[in-house]
């Protein structure tokens, strides 16, 4: 109560003596502005401020007192040195310019603590702050927080080591880069000491004081106002106290004094020059004094200085400017030109110059007639240099207007070129992207181009159906019942077995009696399920008895219809509640639980199977990702890419190979896609095409695509059907992305083998045993016709990367027990004729 009652009784004396000062103004000499009873006097004031103060302790007193230190250094930057080369500028005169000290981020940055400082004196005033927190504490973490960063000139404490550990923390202040060295603040009871509003009680004790005195620093409007924060800041006021000392400096002409402190232990008599020169070069006088060393320091206007020296020279001088006319009073008196130099509207002077010119005028000088003669040849000689340079650019002129038109017209057509030419190369590369071709100047020539080269299904004008081996025959898919699984068991039996170490054999086959699994039937349109049990399949063997195994029941029972498209559920197939509109499915090779389905509105969803429990409330499915494929597109097949970049993997992503058609085209396109969890992306495009020869029995039956799937190693894209077997190369670049090349059209080899049969089936399978250790072998691809012939292919691997078909080792097979001229359907591997052959090749194998 003390503190502010002496902080409001001292401003009230202020007050007094400042009003006092104004009214003695009201006498003669004092003019009276119109309308608001204000005075308008001319006053001399003196500003005498606090010098830059950095203690042992700095609070938040010393913030406020640098604080005034560093505005008023930077007016003094902006007023004086700014202007002195604002002037130089304006005055087109070259004089070098000097790099001045900017206090402008150190004003910025303590405007900003105290910005902080509100922030939280408001919250304690309004009991925002928890009552066991230290105030001031969050206060400093607050600002370390936020605004100590990389080059500002707030920075931490410099923490020192101390054996009583009574040394500052880190959140008990910070540092700032002051324009006079670096100052540490301590932020302890800053808080209360930016608040120094009363209670409303004592606010209403003074109103109701007994003398005048005692009722005038009362603050009863703020009071009533505020009586629900209670909060008067301290540095808001003093910021706004500091603009207005600062907009009446601006409005006022400032002479500077400048004081230095001689040493820092303030003992008479003792000259620290170290410390003094500190002080010169970090409040800009350096900076000062170089400017009216190399300037000049003296200015006066022409138009004052042709009157005030009109008599100088003789009358004819009068008809000259008042630029020129200046300047022949330098040269007739001959001043040394190095003290002087004119700008557009000044005459700036060295030191001592403008003394010489007034002894010149108060002894009546004038100029001698030889020297007058000697400037008049000057200005003479100067107007005709001056008609020359006229004339000269007058000539010049026109013709340099010509030759830059010229040169725009000419960058202009370069521009234009270089874009005409970019975009009939791109043009070009995206229809032998989309086309197989480069197309020429219209369709009809583009189609029958197309179709010369074997890339197209039918001859222009003609129409073709396009119609998938899927949508003929169903699919039938298998995959572990999770639910119904006891552990992880299935999957580390799937994934992660260890060739180094032997499966009891009793364990395996105990697995595999308690382990269901689900047989997934995809029929074209809908997906069904049925839990396949094991039981029915098994025999007694080794040290398993009769008794373990159980009765064999039935294999297949609880038949469902899976709800992909909506619900994920699986309800009993009896009840047929919906037909659903799935166009293509695929199984993931490596991870046997991931499915991806394409639905009739081009929705691609890849999801988990989880199987199927009693409960029917339990979702049978869980989506992984989804992507919307444009609707002007037909998707026929898709097939998974187990072995994806590492920059896909990293995401989590998928990556596809899709089979469709555009609207109105007649070729297939391949797509790479890249799936990952909220959007995808395309890694390649290419297209893929039939025979001419073809097209009479084509557009009777469609184009039919039987299989469509990838190798052993995925290194290789299959795609066979009516008239069609080709192989394409699955290839990753050295930045991670995916493209296909064709690496055999089996149909130009084979001839009629292949262009007059329909490819059934298609086995991948590891290379052979007997040729395994062959060096660069990478995948045997066993084919199957409608006729009852077995192709096998062998592609090898050479040393630059390229896939390859080794003639040598490919064809149909010699010896085939199949029936001939019944259709081969299905190719399936097998590991032996027992029910735990399988489990055997993993134990061995890995496998």
């Amino acid at each position: 109560i003390i503190k502010i009652l002496y902080k409001r009784l001292f401003d009230k004396i202020v007050e007094h003596i400042n009003a006092s000062s104004a009214g003695n103004t009201r006498g003669a000499g004092a003019d009276m502005q119109p309308g608001t009873g204000e005075v308008n006097y001319n006053s001399i004031g003196t500003l005498d401020i606090y010098g830059f103060e950095r203690l042992h302790v700095n609070s938040f007193e010393q913030l406020c007192i640098n604080l005034a230190n560093e505005r008023l250094q930077q007016f003094f930057i902006e007023e004086v040195l700014e202007a002195e080369q604002r002037t130089y500028a304006e005055e087109r005169l070259n004089i070098c310019k000097w790099q001045l000290p900017d206090n402008l981020p150190v004003v910025k940055s303590v405007q900003a603590v105290m910005q902080v400082l509100d922030e939280h004196s408001l919250r304690t005033v309004k009991n925002l702050v928890a009552g066991g927190d230290d105030k001031d504490l969050r206060f400093c973490e607050h600002v370390h927080r936020t605004l100590i960063k990389g080059s500002s000139p707030i920075m931490a404490l410099k923490l020192k080591a101390s054996r009583s550990g009574a040394g500052p923390a880190m959140h008990d202040g910070f540092q700032i880069r002051h324009y006079a060295g670096d100052v540490s603040y301590s932020t302890r009871g800053w808080i209360d000491k930016n608040n120094d509003a009363l209670v409303p009680e004592v606010e209403a004790l003074l109103g109701a004081g007994s003398k005048p005195l005692v009722r005038s620093m009362s603050d009863a409007q703020h009071s009533d106002a505020q009586a629900g924060e209670r909060l008067h800041s301290v540095s808001r006021d003093y910021l706004s106290n500091l603009d207005n000392l600062l907009a009446t400096l601006r409005e006022s002409s400032v002479h500077y004094i400048r004081c230095f402190n001689p040493n820092q232990s303030r003992r008479p008599g003792c000259f620290d020059a170290r410390y003094v020169l500190d002080q010169v070069i970090q409040c800009g006088t350096v900076e000062l004094v170089r400017i009216m060393h190399h300037g000049f320091p003296h200015r006066c206007f022409l138009q004052d200085l042709r009157k005030r020296f009109t008599n100088l020279l003789p009358e004819d001088f009068d008809r000259y400017s008042d630029r020129d006319f200046v300047w022949a009073i330098m040269l007739a008196f001959e001043i040394d030109e190095g003290q002087w130099t004119l700008g557009t509207k000044r005459l700036f002077l060295k030191a001592g110059q403008l003394r010489t010119l007034e002894n010149l005028r108060d002894v009546g000088s004038m100029a001698s007639s030889q020297i007058i003669r000697t400037i008049r040849m000057q200005f003479a000689r100067k107007k005709v240099r001056a008609w020359c340079s006229v004339i000269c650019l007058m000539a010049w002129w026109p013709m340099h207007r010509r030759r830059q038109r010229r040169l725009l017209l000419v960058a202009g057509l370069h521009k234009a070129a270089r874009v005409l030419v970019r975009l009939h190369r791109w043009l070009g590369k995206v229809r032998e992207k989309l086309y197989g071709v480069a197309p020429t100047t219209s369709w009809a020539h583009l189609d029958l181009a197309m179709h010369q080269q074997g890339l197209t299904y039918c001859l222009p004008g003609h129409k073709l159906g396009l119609r998938a081996g899927s949508w003929l025959a169903p699919q039938v898919f298998m995959a572990l019942n999770s639910y119904e699984e006891k552990n992880n068991y299935a999957s580390y039996m799937q994934n992660d077995i260890d060739v180094r170490k032997v499966v009891h054999d009793d364990v395996l086959k105990m697995w595999q009696k308690n382990t269901t699994e689900s047989v997934l039937l995809y029929t074209g349109r809908s997906l069904m399920s049925a839990r396949l049990s094991p039981k029915a399949f098994l025999r007694p063997s080794g040290s398993v008895r009769p008794a373990d195994i159980g009765a064999p029941g039935r294999s297949l029972e609880d038949v469902r219809q899976i709800d992909v498209c909506d619900t994920g559920r699986a309800f009993p197939a009896a009840e047929r509640r919906w037909e659903d509109n799935i166009i293509c499915m695929c199984q993931h090779k490596a991870e046997k639980q991931i499915f991806a389905t394409c639905d009739a509105e081009n929705t691609i969803m890849v999801w988990r199977w989880l199987g199927t429990e009693l409960d029917t409330e339990k979702p049978a499915i869980k989506p992984l990702c989804c992507h919307l494929v444009p609707k002007s597109q037909t998707i026929f097949h898709m097939t998974f890419v187990s072995d994806v970049p590492q920059r896909i993997a990293d995401k989590n992503g998928f990556v596809m190979i899709t089979l469709s058609a555009e609207a109105n085209r007649h070729w297939f396109n391949l797509t790479i896609w890249s799936f990952y969890q909220v959007f995808s992306q395309i890694e390649c495009i290419e297209t893929v095409g039939v025979y001419a020869d073809l097209l009479p029995s084509l557009r009777k039956t469609g184009v039919q695509i039987s299989f469509f799937t990838t190798s052993h190693t995925d290194r290789i894209l299959v795609i066979g059907g009516r008239g069609l077997l080709q192989f394409w190369a699955i290839q990753e670049s050295a930045e991670g992305r995916l493209s296909l090349s064709l690496i055999e059209d089996m149909a130009q080899s084979y001839g009629p083998h292949i262009k007059q049969n329909s490819m059934a089936s298609c086995l991948c399978l590891p290379p052979p045993t007997k040729v395994h250790r062959s060096p660069g072998i990478l995948d045997w691809i066993v084919i199957g016709d409608c006729k009852g012939t077995l192709y096998g292919f062998r592609f090898d691997m050479k040393d630059n990367g390229s896939i390859v078909v080794n003639e040598g080792g490919s064809g149909r097979f010699r010896s085939n027990s199949h029936t001939e001229g019944v259709p081969i359907k299905k190719l399936v591997a097998i590991y032996g004729s027992s029910p735990f052959d399988h489990h055997r090749a993993v134990q061995n194998k890995g496998v």
